[in-house]
Parts: C-alpha cells; sequence; structure tokens
C-alpha cells in the first residue's frame, strides 16, 4: 500500500495515545486490498477490536486516476478490486464488530455504546459528532487552506496552497477560490443521500421539512414508493431509512434521489 508505518506501529501509536490520556480513539482501515482474503481480513479485524478502540471506519478500497493503483490497474500489473469478494468482506467485518459490541450507525461507521440499551433509530455515544454535521446535511463553516464551507444554500472553498493562502491573509485579500449555489432540487436530493447514509437515523421527516417547507412524500413520495418495495427503504411513520439489505448498493439508491446529472457522491 505504500504506508510509511508498519502494522505494530499502529499498534504502539494506539497504546501511546490511551497512555496520554486519550478515551475516544477511532481507527480506519481498507478491505478490498490486492491479496486481501476473508482470513487475512478477519486477522485485521481481530487484531484492531482488541486494542478496544471507541469507533472503527471501514473503507472500500477505490482505485483513484493518476494515481500508482490506477497505472498498474491500467497496464495489468494488478487486478481491479473484485466487488463480490469486497462485499462478502464487509458483511464478515458487520457480524464480527457486532459481536464485539460495537453498533453500525452509518455504511462506513461502527462506534462503541456505553449504555446497556440503544434505540433502534439512535446512534451510539462514540458516534463522529464532526462527520454527523454532514450526514445531518447541517451548515458548517471551514478555516485554512482547501477547507470547505456550506452555509444557506452556498458551497465555497478556499486556495489549497499554504503559501498562497498565507501571502494572501497577510495582504488582506480574498482566500476562497471557488463557490457554486446549490438549488433547491440539488440540496433536497443531497440531504436524503447523506442522511440516508446514517443507517440507524435515516432522514426524520421533521428535519426534511424545517429545512425545506415540503415533507418528503410530497417531494419523492413515488420514488420512496418504489424503492420500499424492492426491499431498499424503510418508509417508519418519522423517518425514511436504507435496510439492511440496501447498504451494499447505497449508491444506486442515492442516485434516485438526485436531479439529472448531479455527481453520486457530491464533496460535504
Amino acid at each position: 500500500m505504500g504506508r510509511i508505518h508498519s502494522a505494530g506501529q499502529i499498534e504502539d501509536a494506539f497504546h501511546a495515545a490511551r497512555a496520554a490520556g486519550f478515551s475516544n480513539i477511532n481507527l480506519d482501515l481498507i478491505y478490498g486490498l490486492p491479496g486481501q482474503s476473508p482470513d487475512t481480513w478477519a486477522h485485521t479485524l481481530e487484531r484492531a477490536i482488541a486494542l478496544g478502540p471507541e469507533h472503527i471506519s471501514l473503507y472500500a478500497l477505490t482505485i483513484e486516476e493518476n494515481t500508482p493503483f490506477a497505472r498498474w490497474v491500467a497496464t495489468g500489473q494488478l487486478a481491479p478490486p473484485d466487488d463480490d469478494l469486497a462485499a462478502d468482506l464487509y458483511e464478515l467485518a458487520d457480524a464480527r464488530l457486532r459481536a464485539a459490541g460495537y453498533h453500525q450507525y452509518e455504511i462506513s461507521n461502527w462506534a462503541r455504546h456505553d449504555a446497556p440499551s440503544l434505540a433502534p433509530e439512535a446512534n451510539p455515544r462514540f458516534a463522529c459528532r464532526h462527520n454527523l454535521i454532514y450526514w445531518r446535511y447541517q451548515p458548517y463553516w471551514g478555516f485554512g487552506p482547501g477547507a470547505h464551507s456550506a452555509v444557506a444554500g452556498r458551497r465555497w472553498w478556499n486556495l489549497r496552497d499554504p503559501r498562497a493562502y498565507i501571502r494572501r491573509t497577510l495582504a488582506n485579500e480574498p482566500v476562497q477560490e471557488g463557490e457554486e449555489r446549490i438549488p433547491a432540487a440539488l440540496g433536497m436530493g443531497e440531504m436524503m443521500m447523506l442522511g440516508l447514509r446514517l443507517v440507524r437515523e435515516g432522514v426524520p421527516h421533521r428535519a426534511f421539512q424545517e429545512r425545506w417547507g415540503r415533507t418528503v412524500e410530497e417531494v419523492y413520495g413515488a420514488t420512496l414508493r418504489e424503492l420500499a418495495e424492492w426491499g431498499l427503504l424503510e418508509l417508519l411513520p418519522d423517518r425514511v431509512r436504507l435496510t439492511p439489505a440496501a447498504r451494499l448498493i447505497g449508491n444506486q439508491v442515492f442516485q434516485r434521489f438526485l436531479p439529472e446529472g448531479a455527481p453520486a457522491d457530491p464533496v460535504p
């Protein structure tokens, strides 16, 4: 993978963080790697679980343009990721993490909960509060080079180059590099796409109506019923959320809520 650390150094860093007093630690793991098997993935999971982190994030390997992986796949030096194997690894991870006391609350995220019970629509105590802002489609401000912000239907981002950012700041010049206005149709679709990633919370009817002045049923009624008939959505009295079966094909579900031509995974 070209990482500059070893698995042993990860464990050393984890123990050092605990010794320093950190009581809330996350581990990010990638599955679908070249040569990875269910057995090696299970071993990785067991080592991670044994450390006892409060939060674990799992991400499927994706091949990005202009990377060594992309070149290796293009030249036949490396096989592209196997989607079926990745699905098997995802389900294996979910089973192992649930058995270890972790609650899945987002498609790629599991967390501990330090109470004996957790309501079906509630997030565990150690859910990532920072990322919940994005998934709930709430406003946020970003500061510094490359930072993104989204407030009141407008999304903007700063210069990525730290030196250019500093020069402009010292000269009292704007550091914004670009922006876009989010029309209501796209905003509603993005709220559905991001909210449905929260597999327990989903998209609450009240939150959608307060944001847009319209109900989910008014905007997406036919789509909701169709996806529910296919077993991909749960239409609950107070919210909409993915079914467990839909978690492996979430992007296909999300696409149904976005306007024609909108990307399936806009940057939050």
